[in-house]
């Protein structure tokens, strides 16, 4: 029997809505970074640890390709299937970023690279669930003091 706290729910809702990333992309997301993401310290070390950060190799003033760390295997591989689905979308911004870098740089860079444009909008997502939900605690927490209760007969 699935268990769904209300965070979890909120932040499930949220992410659901990103292009390209179903339900089951959200809750891998959510099994592998946590539903509150604060362990991270920045959202580069949240694209570092997933194995996402561009990669950067430079000699003599020439930048050359790198590649990216290996990182986390299932939620890496699951960003990368969540961009590959929204390389179909057309009317998206996820979706025009795919096509814009994959005519320059090849189908597999653009997949990388909009993987990590959806973790760092599902960074965003977690903290504006865990700030609703810190306004919906502190609003039920007024309202139960400020109104006596009422005891019935």
């Amino acid at each position: 029997m699935r268990t769904v706290t209300e965070d979890t729910k909120l932040l499930l809702d949220l992410l659901d809505t990103i292009p390209g990333v179903s339900r089951r992309v959200a809750e891998v997301l959510i099994a592998e970074i946590g539903a509150a993401m604060s362990r991270f310290s920045s959202a580069r070390h949240l694209a570092s640890w997933a194995g996402l950060c561009p990669g950067h190799h430079e000699s003599a003033g020439k930048r050359k390709g790198g590649r990216t760390r290996k990182g986390s295997p299932w939620l890496r591989q699951t960003l990368i299937e969540a961009a590959h689905a929204v390389a179909r979308s057309k009317k998206t911004y996820i979706g025009a970023q795919y096509r814009r870098i994959a005519v320059r740089r090849g189908t597999k860079k653009a997949q990388v690279a909009v993987a990590h444009t959806i973790l760092m909008v599902s960074l965003e997502c977690a903290e504006v669930s865990a700030q609703a939900l810190i306004r919906g605690r502190h609003r039920r927490r007024l309202t139960e003091t400020a109104m006596p209760r009422q005891e019935f007969g």
